[in-house]
């Protein structure tokens, strides 16, 4: 019997068009980094909710909603919810000036990060709010092994009224020009009025600059001593 092999369409393209298709479904859909990240954050707010130092979050409503929305394929909007839950649950962790959970929050932040830059359907760093800046802030006292000397207390004041002056305060008094950086790239006009009002300096052509913190602190160290 004669060779036909050579006559036989190659089965090469039919394998690798679906292996293809796979690869790249996996990239455009991060269904597994997904899940796989929020079973390890649910998990460690069950566990600082299970202390019961302060009321829980309705967790598993959070993880039917995620549920609902992954079915739907709804990415973006997987996205938005899972920084809100992040604020709120960063939200109670403030207040209760929790070093470790803060830590564990903080890296988990970091983990959300990472999963978003890695698939193009997430924006990653596309969230920031007071309370996410608060938590950079928190990540720096932590790794500095710095107290957070009542600084979290009164959320309601940087929330509801922009009054950041207990902050800046600080950063003055402790030479701390990475808070500056944060709270003026977060909200520059409630910030910089803030700094005027309570040094008495007139810095209004320095901030307008938007100069660095490290800067801005050698001005206000300068003005004072004038």
């Amino acid at each position: 019997m004669a060779d036909t092999s050579s006559n036989q369409p190659s089965n090469d393209t039919n394998i690798k068009e679906p292996i293809t298709k796979i690869q790249d479904d996996m990239l455009l859909r991060p269904d597994h980094d997904i899940e796989i990240f929020w079973l390890s954050f649910k998990q460690s707010m069950s566990n600082f909710y299970s202390l019961k130092i302060m009321p829980t979050r309705d967790i598993q409503k959070w993880s039917d909603n995620l549920n609902l929305l992954q079915s739907e394929k709804r990415y973006s909007r997987i996205e938005k919810q899972i920084y809100n839950y992040i604020t709120l649950y960063g939200l109670d962790l403030l207040r209760v000036g929790s070093r470790y959970y803060l830590g564990i929050l903080i890296t988990n932040i970091r983990r959300w990060d990472k999963i978003a830059a890695k698939h193009k359907i997430l924006q990653s760093g596309q969230h920031d709010n007071i309370i996410t800046i608060l938590l950079e802030i928190a990540a720096s006292f932590i790794k500095s092994n710095t107290e957070f000397d009542g600084l979290f207390e009164d959320l309601e004041l940087y929330m509801i009224h922009h009054d950041y002056t207990k902050l800046i305060d600080y950063a003055i008094k402790h030479q701390k020009s990475n808070i500056f950086d944060r709270l003026i790239k977060f909200n520059y006009y409630a910030v910089s009025e803030s700094i005027i009002e309570l040094t008495g300096l007139d810095l209004s052509e320095f901030l307008s600059a938007h100069i660095s913190g490290k800067k801005l602190l050698e001005k206000i160290n300068v003005g004072r001593t004038i």
